[in-house]
């Protein structure tokens, strides 16, 4: 019986020699494992400081980028008239609206000065700018062909473009292979001059009495909306006689004949018809180079006749998409209206698809006229106003237009 006590004993011995062994051997194994995590964490926030380092440069780069980006933009709305202030208690805001209330038609010597120190020789005074930017920012967002064409503003009559008719040639050559000459390129000046655009609206005596009505808005609000009806127009069916040229007074030829100098032609394939392929045609006649700008010139009535497109069973081939900016769009690209488009008829330049910012190009003579006139119409005072304005198609390979014919 003692040695079964003396052996258990031994076990147990043996047993606890095990048991420190192993906690030794635990506590080593928790020292190595703290100290790796207490790297990692350290490593971790070394990681996090950097990022937090890294996000606030970031931010100050990124403002940075976009008090530029702020400041470049502005500068552009200074060089196109539309970045003046309108301070509407300065003395200059205060002796317009007091010309504009006059029912007589000389003016004090401070209220010429308040104006401009340029006169017109018809008696005009040439407006201050703030007047003159909010009328073109107006008739800006008014006019769809001014926010799709190159538009610039110059101080001359007219504004010269140089086109490029044949583009010069390059080629290969290998490794001490002889050189041929190439031909030179040859260029074009297109001018386009300005023309004078004139509005005469009135408003009678008993309103210029009311203090409370914005004289100046009034006219800003009616001055902008006969010159950008009167553009609209003319960009699209202009002669350019004492008028812009329009992109649908140049002369037309089938995609078979086309000559630089003239718009090529799409047929539809059916008389007075738009057909869906004729419009995938069209789509497909312009150049790569001219696509990521393109766009669709109809008239609404166009737009509803295509949408009502189907195919043999009785499905619509289109869809009415609209953009983030809630235009339509045809074929993945917008789409826009014009009045002065022409509507579906045997024969007709329905539709036009172009890069027109490298089609069309808008000049406009930064300066505007106003005559007052108290005397022609009995009660009223009249604003006789003018401007100028010019626009010619500078690019003929740049858009494309639909005919609705059978070739």
């Amino acid at each position: 019986m003692n040695s079964g006590i003396n052996e258990l004993e031994k076990k147990l011995g043996d047993t606890s020699k095990l048991l420190k062994q192993f906690q030794v051997q635990n506590d080593q194994l928790e020292k190595k494992y703290d100290g790796l995590l207490n790297e990692q964490n350290i490593k971790l926030a070394n990681v996090i400081s950097e990022k937090v380092e890294l996000k606030s440069k970031l931010k100050s780069i990124e403002e940075s980028k976009l008090v530029e980006r702020l400041e470049n933009l502005e500068l552009q709305e200074k060089r196109l008239g539309f970045g003046a202030n309108k301070i509407e208690n300065s003395v200059e805001a205060k002796k317009f609206d007091s010309w504009l209330r006059k029912k007589g038609g000389s003016m004090e010597e401070m209220e010429i000065k308040a104006l401009s120190s340029l006169t017109n020789a018809d008696g005009g005074f040439f407006i201050r700018p703030s007047f003159w930017s909010n009328i073109s920012k107006k008739i800006f967002e008014t006019s769809a062909m001014r926010q799709i064409a190159n538009i610039q503003i110059i101080g001359n009559k007219s504004y010269k473009v140089l086109e490029d008719v044949q583009s010069l040639d390059s080629g290969w050559v290998g490794e001490g292979g002889s050189v041929a000459q190439t031909n030179t390129a040859q260029i074009n000046e297109i001018e386009i001059p300005t023309y004078k655009q004139y509005a005469y609206p009135k408003i009678s005596e008993e309103l210029l009495e009311d203090s409370e009505v914005n004289i100046e808005a009034w006219l800003e609000e009616k001055l902008a909306e006969k010159f950008a009806c009167m553009e609209n127009s003319a960009f699209i069916i202009g002669d350019g006689s004492s008028k812009p040229k329009g992109i649908l007074s140049y002369t037309f030829v089938n995609n078979n004949t086309y000559t630089n100098g003239n718009i090529e032609y799409v047929p539809s394939g059916v008389a007075a018809t738009i057909t869906s392929d004729s419009l995938i045609d069209l789509q497909g006649a312009l150049k790569e180079i001219y696509q990521p700008r393109a766009v669709f010139l109809m008239h609404r009535t166009t737009f509803t006749n295509i949408l009502k497109l189907k195919d043999t069973e009785g499905k619509y081939l289109f869809n009415a998409d609209c953009d983030l900016n809630n235009e339509f769009k045809l074929l993945q690209k917008p789409v826009k209206f014009f009045a002065d488009m022409p509507i579906i008829a045997s024969g007709a330049y329905a539709v036009a698809y172009g890069d027109f910012q490298s089609a069309y190009t808008i000049v406009d003579r930064k300066e505007l006229n106003i005559l007052r006139d108290p005397y022609l119409s009995k009660g009223y005072i009249l604003y006789y106003t003018t401007k100028r304005v010019g626009g010619a198609v500078n690019n003929f390979e740049a858009y494309k237009v639909l005919k609705l014919s059978v070739s």
